[in-house]
């Protein structure tokens, strides 16, 4: 189960409580456009819970992201041969790095989950 978690979907708790979480969800390798996720520490309450959509015709993942309170380093994978224009959160720019892992194109990225957020990356060859 964990590494199901930490490597499709992409959760990994790199403290305590999902106070500093590294989120890499790989839904694009498994060709899966659509993928909803909770997670949560029973009784404290604490939780992370994301909904990730590929459109690849309008090259475009959506991703909206809420959690207890976390800080967050993203390393997200884009669809094969792709490569990041830009990221938004909350409509917002923010700075992101393209990185090559191997011959898989992922973008990183970093935020405060103090509320939830609607992150847009727009990807292109």
């Amino acid at each position: 189960l964990s590494s199901f978690i930490e490597g499709l979907i992409g959760i990994k708790d790199k403290f305590k409580s999902f106070e500093n979480i590294s989120f890499s969800p790989r839904w694009s390798a498994a060709d899966v456009s659509n993928a909803l996720i909770i997670l949560s520490y029973g009784p404290s309450k604490k939780y992370v819970a994301y909904r990730e959509q590929i459109d690849k015709k309008e090259k475009t993942i959506f991703i909206d992201f809420a959690s207890s309170g976390a800080y967050v380093n993203s390393h997200v994978l884009l669809p094969d041969n792709m490569k990041a224009e830009f990221v938004k959160i909350d409509g917002g720019k923010v700075n992101f790095k393209n990185v090559m892992v191997e011959s898989s194109a992922y973008v990183d990225f970093s935020f405060d989950s103090n509320r939830a957020k609607r992150i847009e990356i727009k990807f292109m060859q």
